[in-house]
């Protein structure tokens, strides 16, 4: 038996969500989890060309291979402005062939990104190893301007 960090009840070990409360269940036992630090990268600040925005990302990327960062946080914007909606598609793209290149291990898009999704098992794995993410999860939930990535 475990318990559910939620409500407190015990659930069995192979429950992925509380019976008494209905929160997803942590998957990874609390002395697995590693807590590291989020890097918040704002791309849509200033609004720069898609390639600009792009060579940003990069070079974030490259800069917290020496640092405990496990996490980036990115602001792309979801296109209310015309330019925030290429820079999502593009980064996305990028995202996809770095996880098929195995350069990042995931990511989840900000519209997915909820405790009621189908994804909300490896959502809470993401707030429990980077608990910072609590501060704005209310604000960042069902949010398309966002994008979160795990290294």
């Amino acid at each position: 038996m475990k318990t559910c960090d939620f409500c407190g009840n015990p659930v069995k070990d192979i429950a992925l969500i509380c019976p008494y409360c209905a929160q997803p269940l942590s998957v990874l036992p609390k002395k697995a989890i590693v807590v590291r630090k989020v890097l918040i990268l704002n791309l849509e600040a200033g609004m720069p060309f898609v390639k600009d925005a792009l060579e940003k990302f990069d070079l974030a990327l490259k800069s917290v291979s020496s640092q405990n960062i496990g996490s980036i946080k990115i602001i792309h914007g979801y296109g209310s402005s015309g330019t925030g909606g290429k820079i999502k598609i593009a980064l996305r793209q990028r995202l996809k062939s770095l996880l098929i290149n195995k350069v990042i291990k995931g990511f989840i898009v900000g519209e997915n990104y909820s405790k009621l999704t189908n994804s909300a098992i490896y959502n809470q794995k993401i707030v429990d190893c980077y608990p910072e993410l609590l501060e704005t999860q209310h604000a960042d939930i069902y949010n398309p301007g966002i994008t979160f990535v795990e290294l």
